[in-house]
């Protein structure tokens, strides 16, 4: 007869059967997962390694790219805007070191700078039409024609009476001051005179500066000030020797100025834009489409979507 004790060393060893082959299964498996979670490390150090060797080449080729640029650049743009007087437009968002850097190459042209009009956001605001129709109607200048559309299509036309001028177009000088602090003074724009003199007459060329884009759908009064400053660049555009609209890397894309600039029906074969011009080459590109733009001709330039090209074709 089998006692209690022989059932209990039963049990026991079957027991131990179970936790022995527990271990021995666990074990086997672990080492299976640890080599995968090695190979994968492995596979992912060595990613990240050539991923780094790539960005250091890009870096490296977009250094002498840019180096190349400004060692060519005054003998390819010596004497490009000879005569010219150039305006410049910052957006609220532009870079001032994009924007100090667009002026010196202008200067390497031989254009001469007229100084800087700085917008204020009150004057793309569209909650703001109100303030900007009353200065509208006290400033407008006898005899110039305005448009019949919103409060800032006026405005765009006398800020550009004020400031460019193609031919015998142009304001007195009496008539441009009073247009000019009447938007000073209400704090929609700010006017920055030239480090040196450029006189009093207006300028011939303009070159709006914006800032980049971080990709997202814009809402509607967004979408609002992006037409205030495009109004603006046709302004000019229709009283000047052309305009160039210019942005950073990124400017071009899903929520940026110049992609709605390249969207904008027959805008783009009015006014170039430029969407590099935080890089050396695309500096030099900006001269280039001020040059094309006294030709007649306009271009999308740079490296964006809606780019024609990286820079506007041989002997523009």
């Amino acid at each position: 007869m089998i006692d209690f004790r022989y059932h209990l060393v039963s049990i026991i060893a079957v027991f131990l059967a179970l936790a022995l082959g527990i271990v021995v299964g666990t074990t086997a498996l672990n080492g299976g997962i640890v080599d995968t979670l090695r190979s994968s490390q492995n596979k992912i150090i060595s990613d990240k390694r050539g991923l780094e060797t790539q960005v250091r080449d890009l870096r490296n080729q977009v250094g002498r790219r840019d180096q190349f640029s400004e060692a060519v650049a005054q003998r390819v743009l010596g004497g490009r805007l000879a005569d010219e007087r150039v305006l410049f437009v910052a957006a609220p968002d532009a870079s001032a070191d994009t924007l100090r850097r667009l002026e010196q190459v202008v200067v390497l042209a031989g254009g001469t700078p007229t100084g800087v009009l700085r917008l204020r956001e009150d004057l793309l605001d569209p909650t703001k039409t109100a303030v900007v129709e009353d200065v509208v109607a006290q400033v407008a200048p006898a005899g110039l024609e305005l448009p019949d559309g919103t409060p800032v299509d006026r405005a765009a036309v006398e800020l550009a009476a004020a400031l460019v001028a193609k031919g015998n177009n142009a304001l007195s000088e009496d008539a441009a001051a009073k247009v000019l602090g009447g938007f000073t003074g209400a704090d929609l724009v700010q006017v920055q005179a030239p480090a040196k003199t450029a006189g009093t007459e207006p300028a011939t060329l303009a070159v709006i500066v914006t800032g980049g884009s971080n990709g997202k759908d814009l809402d509607d009064a967004a979408k609002a000030r992006q037409r205030a400053v495009l109004t603006l660049s046709r302004a000019l555009d229709d009283r000047s020797s052309g305009v160039v609209v210019s942005g950073p890397r990124g400017s071009a894309d899903p929520g940026g100025l110049l992609q709605a600039l390249r969207n904008d029906g027959d805008l783009p074969d009015r006014v170039s834009s430029v969407d590099v011009a935080d890089t050396e080459y695309g500096r030099v590109v900006v001269v280039l489409a001020l040059n094309e733009q006294q030709d007649g001709a306009a271009g999308s330039y740079g490296e964006g979507p809606g780019s024609e090209s990286a820079a506007p074709p041989p002997g523009q």
